[in-house]
């Protein structure tokens, strides 16, 4: 890919819904690195020598699985700077001989690209689900239980959070706030007074009572049956 924020749109296109095998090998030679690292729900393919021809059968497979399917960027990113591409993408996944209607289905994915020489090259690449649209993919009749177990859990966890507050568990303290950058700056400079202040008033006391200005063996008796030793 010389521009990926161009390229990539039909990189995808030709990688999840090529024609014949042949299109899907071409386009997997030509813009992906040989060691390239791939990672999704499904699958997880480290950085290796050749492995390139494992993301491959990764990408046969999912065609052979459905014949029949639709895939597009609904948005894209390209950070420049760190070489990496961010995609939403819509998909339509329909498995062969499944008697279920399919579903949409929508991820993320992150391309992390390498240039090499003129064009860029995709060395890593990975692929980011909610488990609602991940069971729109296998089985979408089952996506509205998913989405309701995903629903019971949020009000379960906000109740059961009222719960614990009720005793003392996280509770929010009335007038606590995160301090600002004056705040900061204010309790810095009150710390740097007060430690003036301590300091000056150790000066103070050393002063008065150190043993130059008061002799405090004058005030004891001296007995003769004792002797004074020095450390």
């Amino acid at each position: 890919m010389q521009n990926p924020f161009n390229d990539i749109r039909d990189v995808m296109k030709r990688l999840t819904t090529a024609k014949s095998p042949d299109i899907q090998k071409e386009t997997i030679d030509k813009n992906f690195a040989e060691d390239v690292a791939l990672r999704s729900p499904f699958f997880n393919i480290p950085s290796g020598p050749l492995s390139r021809e494992d993301v491959l059968g990764v990408y046969q497979w999912y065609r052979v699985l459905s014949p029949k399917n639709q895939m597009e960027i609904t948005n894209l990113v390209f950070d420049q700077r760190n070489s990496t591409l961010y995609l939403e993408i819509s998909h339509i996944f329909h498995i062969r001989f499944s008697p279920f209607k399919s579903a949409p289905s929508r991820s993320i994915a992150r391309l992390k690209l390498r240039k090499e020489g003129k064009v860029y090259v995709i060395v890593a690449q990975e692929e980011f689900y909610h488990p609602d649209d991940l069971m729109n993919l296998l089985a979408p009749p089952l996506a509205p239980v998913v989405r309701f177990m995903m629903l019971t859990t949020s009000y379960a966890s906000a109740i059961s959070a009222k719960f614990a507050q009720v005793f003392g568990y996280w509770r929010v303290g009335a007038g606590e706030s995160y301090p600002s950058d004056s705040d900061d700056s204010q309790s810095q400079g009150d710390s740097e007074d007060t430690s003036r202040a301590d300091g000056r008033a150790g000066e103070v006391w050393n002063k008065a009572f150190s043993p130059r200005t008061y002799n405090f063996s004058r005030l004891v008796p001296r007995r003769p049956d004792l002797k004074r030793s020095r450390d």
